[in-house]
């Protein structure tokens, strides 16, 4: 599961239309705002229009809190509290209300989401210090936190020593023995120097985090708030200057917090368990699944008679798949067939599909140790897939490890990942186990881009089955594709 974690917008569609495309490349599986949607920018209800219809989680912020009259404006200095109260104006009724619907905070597995500070949320206070940072970590049980509020992307680290420290914001992978704080920074504010829209992308299969700078057109946003009337001064990123020294961090920040809670605050809900939020809309997506599916056949009933007059798709290789016997194979030695044979073919037992024989070639490459095979795809919507044989026998909690090597072409628009699908006992069809998209971050020596996945298979699991699969326009070079059978630490 993939998340992208945002906060900040702060009505500032230039930098969330930037952001929200840069998410939809990076093969995330949900998007969750830490609050502030309005405030500071021109265009509140475009930008709230939008999150409202691409976002899957969103929890208040203290500009939020006061659009719909939770707290009170006099919080905020008087150009913060010239906009606020203009957005007030900008926004219908049905905003105000969605406001007022939001949780102060989000649960999920192993890890929480926060505006500000998790002690007392509803006071929106700052983590500054990592005095702030203890009171926060001792608040809260979880092993990850995220946060936004400062506007300053970083993260704090608690290990053995029992005291927090630092850190700039740094792409990093979870250990155990230690918790975090990560504060995302900003989409529509950065305070962080350059003026770029920052988020975090949250991998919680491999514990992986990692910081998103995007770039979004700051002539068209100053231009929107003078447009609108609004002053430029509480958007301090569009005086940015590598060569003038900003004024700390405190200095720029607009809000403080209340001493005491006031009584609407006090009835907003404090938390969200992410996995109830997703029992209670189970109804409805079953709802329009039934839905679809009778669209679907009115369609297939009509377009059905038109696309069996062509079969553009090419199949090569295999049409029969030798089992592999998964008790008698060897532990640590890939298990997988290679791609090219000795004629210059596909190997035997591997099943190639080309979606479209016009638009999609392929061909075979020899680089150091890799021996892999490349293809290109001059149409974007047309699929290709590399079948593995399976693997039977396969004895309870057998633990396996798949790896792949990957590089993708400048012009390369589109999806690539590797799948395990397994068949349990007693079942006749196959069922995707999870897929595996090449990770940005672990790049090897030559350039090449790593999907990995260790997986442990069930007691009630009969075969598993590798294959990689491609939706794309442009070029992608598969290195080689490894699947282990790992010593299992309990044997």
């Amino acid at each position: 599961m993939r998340y992208a974690v945002v906060s900040d917008i702060h009505a500032n569609l230039q930098a969330w239309d930037a952001v929200l495309l840069d998410i939809r490349e990076q093969d995330v599986n949900c998007i969750i705002c830490l609050g502030d949607i309005v405030g500071y920018g021109p265009n509140p209800v475009e930008v709230l229009e939008s999150v409202h219809s691409n976002v899957d989680y969103i929890i208040l912020g203290n500009h939020d809190a006061v659009v719909c009259d939770k707290m009170s404006a006099s919080l905020f200095n008087d150009a913060a509290a010239e906009i606020i109260n203009w957005t007030k104006k900008a926004l219908n009724k049905n905003a105000v209300s969605l406001f007022k619907k939001l949780p102060l905070s989000l649960t999920g597995k192993n890890f929480r989401c926060c505006h500000g500070a998790f002690v007392a949320p509803g006071k929106f206070d700052y983590i500054f210090t990592e005095e702030d940072a203890l009171e926060s970590f001792s608040e809260v049980s979880e092993q990850l936190l995220f946060c936004g509020h400062t506007h300053l992307p970083g993260l704090f680290v608690l290990g053995n020593s029992g005291n927090p420290h630092y850190l700039e914001a740094q792409d990093f992978q979870m250990e155990n023995s230690k918790r975090y704080i990560v504060n995302v920074g900003s989409v529509g504010n950065p305070r962080a120097g350059a003026p770029k829209a920052t988020y975090c992308i949250y991998d919680a299969d491999e514990g992986d985090i990692f910081w998103r700078n995007v770039r979004f057109d700051l002539y068209a946003y100053k231009k929107a708030l003078v447009d609108k009337g609004l002053p430029i001064e509480t958007s301090m990123f569009l005086e940015f200057d590598s060569r003038i020294e900003h004024a700390p961090i405190r200095e720029q920040i607009s809000f403080s917090p209340p001493k005491e809670l006031n009584r609407k605050m006090m009835q907003t809900l404090d938390v969200q368990d992410i996995n109830y939020l997703k029992s209670k809309v189970r109804y409805w997506q079953l709802f329009s699944i039934i839905l679809l599916l009778l669209f679907l056949l009115v369609l297939s009933a009509v377009t059905l008679p038109f696309l069996l007059k062509k079969n553009d798709t090419e199949i090569i290789g295999s049409q029969y798949f030798i089992p592999i016997n998964a008790t008698s194979s060897p532990f640590d030695k890939n298990l997988l067939p290679p791609f090219q044979s000795a004629t210059n073919e596909f190997t035997a037992n591997i099943q190639i599909i080309l979606a479209s024989k016009e638009f999609q070639q392929y061909s075979f490459f020899s680089q150091s140790e890799l021996n892999g095979v490349k293809f290109d795809s001059g149409k974007k919507d047309a699929d290709i897939q590399i079948i593995f044989p399976p693997f039977s026998n396969i004895k309870k909690d057998t633990k396996f490890c798949i790896e792949g090597f990957f590089k993708k072409s400048s012009d390369f628009k589109g999806d690539i990942y590797l799948k395990i699908l397994i068949n349990r006992k007693g079942k006749r069809s196959y069922e995707t186990l999870f897929t595996k998209p090449p990770n940005p971050n672990y790049i090897r020596t030559g350039g090449w881009i790593v999907a990995k996945r260790t997986f442990l298979v069930a007691d009630d699991i009969d075969k598993i089955q590798c294959v990689l699969s491609g939706t794309f326009e442009g070029s992608v070079e598969i290195g080689k594709i490894e699947l282990q059978k790992v010593p299992n630490i309990k044997d």
